[in-house]
């Protein structure tokens, strides 16, 4: 009938529980109503671990307690998220949460920064997610470093406006991580765009990167 057979298909194994097969024998058969009853467990950080085993093999996805809390603990929390919330809680206290235009140091980092984004693009398009996560994680890693070394508390004192340009850039990392982190964390990152400026989400995109 002329239709395309498709080029490819992709498979995933079984879901088990700390490593065992879930069984309602064995105690061990959670359900997404179950996991999202557990007092203060958000279905984001669910997605995010899940994104971040999701390769295009058939292997299972081992849903492991321990190392949950230690993927949403380190990565998300403590790399992402610090990353978010440190560049706008600077910008909000010491700038009326405005920000400035960018020089051309500013924008000579951030053209580095262009091929990661590719790159977490093209693992979303081969429906590599855990390589995807990894690339969120590494922009990420580079925002929290550029803060860092910049040391904007510190530099405020003896040039504002540089200061100013850094936690610019700063936010144009944010805003791009953001974007790219759409698909695993819609709701949070949704949250973080509007702060930035983001009136209708729906048309936020990829093409809207750098």
């Amino acid at each position: 009938v002329g239709f395309n057979l498709p080029s490819e298909i992709i498979v995933h194994g079984h879901l088990t529980i700390n490593g065992e097969k879930m069984s309602k024998s064995r105690g061990n058969f959670l359900t997404a109503k179950d996991y999202l009853g557990v007092a203060g467990h958000e279905p984001e950080f669910l997605r995010f671990y899940y994104a971040s085993h999701l390769t295009k093999s058939i292997g299972d996805i081992n849903l492991d307690f321990e190392e949950f809390k230690t993927v949403i603990n380190s990565d998300l929390v403590n790399n992402i998220a610090n990353f978010v919330h440190r560049t706008l809680v600077f910008i909000s206290n010491n700038f009326d949460s405005k920000l400035d235009t960018l020089g051309d140091d500013e924008k000579f980092f951030l053209e580095q920064l262009q091929p990661k984004y590719e790159a977490v693009i093209k693992h979303y398009s081969e429906c590599n997610f855990r390589e995807a996560v990894k690339g969120l994680l590494e922009i990420s890693s580079i925002g929290n470093r550029y803060f860092q070394e910049n040391q904007p508390w510190q530099l405020i004192k003896t040039d504002k406006k540089k200061c100013h340009r850094v936690v610019t850039a700063a936010a144009a990392i944010v805003k791009d991580l953001m974007l790219l982190a759409l698909p695993i964390l819609p709701k949070y990152s949704e949250k973080v765009l509007r702060i930035l400026g983001y009136e209708n989400i729906d048309n936020a995109s990829f093409n809207d990167l750098g």
